[in-house]
């Protein structure tokens, strides 16, 4: 896994990430985040992280839902920047900030054709529980950690 940090993002990072306000942080930031769309849907998520990694952001993790000891992840790397270990090294970083917060069940979920995606998970000692169809997403892998 590569190594990358986690900054917890805040309310004044969007203007900038969405090109509406000046840079809130010494990082420069891969050209191709994420379509503005993207970035006001993450922006309404319970907590994000900004992924960086020599100095760039090169992604984003976050909570898609936050129910205390129970939480759901969601992360996305750049696609010029991925293939590069980011992501598991994400999620890597994150699962020591959620235990501290007592988390005790970390969920996820991947596309079943998102074989990369599945093998970060894999990886990072998730195991698949399940299979759903999403009206949006289509067929989906349904994944868990559980807090040592």
């Amino acid at each position: 896994m590569s190594v990358v940090e986690l900054h917890r993002a805040t309310d004044a990072d969007f203007p900038w990430l969405l090109g509406q306000a000046l840079a809130t942080r010494p990082f420069k930031v891969a050209p191709d985040l994420a379509p503005p769309p993207v970035l006001e849907i993450v922006r309404s998520l319970p907590a994000n992280w900004l992924i960086v990694a020599g100095g760039e952001i090169v992604g984003i993790i976050g909570l898609k839902s936050d129910d205390g000891r129970d939480v759901e992840i969601g992360y996305g790397i750049a696609a010029s920047r991925e293939g590069r270990g980011f992501a598991g090294g994400a999620v890597a970083a994150l699962l020591p900030i959620l235990a501290e917060r007592d988390v005790t069940m970390v969920r996820a979920e991947t596309s079943v054709d998102n074989r990369a995606s599945q093998r970060v998970l894999e990886r990072n000692g998730f195991s698949r529980t399940s299979e759903r169809i999403d009206d949006e997403d289509g067929p989906l892998y349904c994944w868990e950690w559980r807090v040592p």
